[in-house]
Formats: C-alpha cells, sequence, structure tokens
C-alpha cells in the first residue's frame, strides 16, 4: 500500500496521532522496584509530599514544542482519591536539582495542574496519563524541572500504590529527584526545601502536542539487566503517518546544532545513518538493534537521534534524542 496516495486517511487519523511520547529514561518497565513519591501512598505514610524531577535537554525535544501530560505506571496498583494534587513545570539550566525548590523552578515556572482534588486509578503495566489543564511550552533546547505537590487523606484511601523507577543496572549518571514526604498534615506539600535530593526518579513517559519524538526500550535479559550483551533495543519514532523518518546514533552528546533549513538542533556528538523508513498510519515507525555479544562492549554509551522528513513540503525536523549503556 502507498501510504503518500492515502492523504483522506490521514486527516481522519490526524486527532487520533497528534500526540507523541517520549520516555525517560527508557519505555520498558520491567523492573521490580518502585516509589511512593511523588504520586503514590503506603496506607497513611508518606501522605503529603513535594517531589521535584529533573529531565535532561537531551531527551525532550529538539524545536520547540507543547508538553501537555506525564505517565506513569503503578507497582502497586489501586485508585487514590487525592485531596489536592497539582504539577508545575519550568526551565532550568542545570545537571542536578538545588535543594531548595524555588531554586530550581526559577522566575518564570508554568502551574500546568493547579492543585485541587483529583483521582486516578493506576494500573499495572499500563502507562497512566495524566493530563495536564495548563500545556507547558517547551523552547526547544532547555531542561527540565516537573514539580508534583500531593496530599492523600488517609481517611479515604486505604490502598497502596506506587510507582516504578530506574532502570536495571541503575544509572548513576542520571540526576536524581529531590523530595520532602511526610504524614497526612505534616505540611510536606508546601515545604520550602528538600529533604533528599538523591531518591531515584520514577521512569516516566512525557505527552507531546504535535512534535515528532524517539523514544527506546529494552527488556531484562537473563543477567537482569536491560541493554544486555545478546539483547536488543527497539527505538520507536512517533510522528505525522505518511512522514519519512531517519534514525542516527552516535558515542555521545554534544551541545545543540542548529543545521540550515532543519527545524531543531543536532545532539550526537559525531552521528551516522543506519535506518530509514515511513511512519505508518498508526503514526509509528520502529526498529530494533541486536546488541552483539562481545564482553569488550560492556560499558559503552550509545546515544540516538531521528528526523522526520514531510514528504510534501520536504521540510525536515529533528527530534528528541535516547541514550543507554551496553551492559554485562
Amino acid at each position: 500500500m502507498n501510504h503518500l496516495c492515502l492523504p483522506l486517511l490521514f486527516v481522519l487519523l490526524a486527532s487520533a496521532t497528534a500526540q507523541q511520547r517520549t520516555s525517560h529514561p527508557q519505555e520498558s518497565f520491567g523492573i521490580g522496584f518502585g516509589n511512593t513519591d511523588p504520586l503514590g501512598f503506603v496506607g497513611g505514610i508518606g501522605a503529603e509530599s513535594r517531589t521535584q524531577f529533573l529531565v535532561p535537554r537531551q531527551e525532550l525535544p529538539a524545536a520547540p514544542a507543547q508538553l501537555i501530560g506525564i505517565e506513569v505506571v503503578a507497582l502497586l496498583a489501586g485508585t487514590l482519591n487525592y485531596q489536592s494534587l497539582g504539577i508545575t513545570c519550568a526551565a532550568a539550566d542545570r545537571t542536578q536539582l538545588d535543594p531548595v525548590f524555588a531554586t530550581n523552578l526559577g522566575a518564570q515556572p508554568t502551574v500546568v495542574l493547579p492543585p485541587i482534588p483529583r483521582s486516578f486509578t493506576f494500573v499495572d503495566q499500563v502507562w497512566t496519563t495524566i493530563p495536564f489543564a495548563q500545556p507547558y511550552l517547551h523552547d526547544g533546547h532547555s531542561d527540565l524541572v516537573i514539580d508534583v505537590r500531593k496530599i492523600v487523606s488517609p481517611f479515604g484511601s486505604s490502598v497502596l500504590v506506587g510507582h516504578r523507577i530506574g532502570s536495571a543496572p541503575e544509572r548513576a549518571d542520571r540526576p536524581r529527584a529531590a523530595v520532602t514526604a511526610g504524614d497526612f498534615g505534616s505540611g510536606s506539600a508546601n515545604a520550602a526545601t528538600a529533604v533528599s535530593t538523591s531518591q531515584r526518579p520514577l521512569s516516566i513517559r512525557l505527552v507531546w502536542q504535535q512534535t515528532p519524538t524517539l523514544r527506546h526500550r529494552s527488556e531484562v535479559g537473563a543477567t537482569g539487566n536491560q541493554f544486555a550483551l545478546g539483547g536488543q533495543v527497539e527505538l520507536t519514532v512517533q510522528g505525522t503517518p505518511g512522514h519519512f523518518f531517519v534514525l542516527l546514533a552516535g558515542l555521545g552528546w554534544a551541545p545543540g546544532q542548529p543545521l540550515p533549513g532543519v527545524l531543531g538542533e543536532l545532539r550526537l556528538d559525531a552521528g551516522y545513518t543506519f535506518r530509514v523508513g515511513m511512519l505508518g498510519a498508526t503514526s509509528l515507525g520502529s526498529h530494533l538493534v541486536a546488541i552483539p555479544n562481545q564482553p569488550s562492549l560492556i560499558g559503552l554509551f550509545v546515544t540516538y537521534q531521528a528526523a522526520t522528513i514531510d514528504p510534501a513540503t520536504a521540510s525536515i525536523t529533528l527530534t528528541n534524542g535516547t541514550d543507554h549503556f551496553l551492559n554485562p
């Protein structure tokens, strides 16, 4: 079937494919560990918290884009009734979070979810979306701070709810979360400073509006590691159906470099093209990368970025990047 000859189908699918996702640190949730903060609850303990995450700029869209939601996966599933749940986003230029929450948010944060009563049902092995009431405009080059304040009433919630974290093995290079947590009535949701800046952050997906994205995943292998020798990496490009995509790989990150006539910035230190394809009717294009079973590759740092091409206008847009180490 020639997808380029189906403009009517693409118009009909536009509303279903206008949202794209990035994954942090990756899309697989096959890790049996979790946190109750910032969104969970364990029988009266940690009913209140304020938590901040830092998402590195390399993993965010390489051109201005609207962030419209966040997704998490339950380790302990259930429905939580929040007395208050609020989320704020802000641009940043840092590699780690300061203990002072206001310092991380800077002068112009965006309240994407006002702190009011809310209810969400979290299901194991399923990404649950928390949609924003107000989009956050990402500038295409800054880091992102996500600030979550929760209050769960212990009198209305007796379930145990936690959400999956990290990767296996744990990546020490990724920024840690800043957290203050306490019991109901402790005031932790409105804390000014973090008690801890060393908590492992949740595995999340970010939901974007009408911008091409790249995400990746690798399941746990026989050694208990992801991205293990002899395993594979699944790369997924998401964008407009019928657009071409190009996948590139490198061995590190470089400062964002604008290219003439291209929307976005090239972030790979040195990249090579290894796959060209077309986004299907579901807006997705994927590619499996086999990891050689060569011990000399253990510890290798691999980076990826993609570009999409509009066949009607020949316009090119660069996506966010993704990365991983190779493990035993």
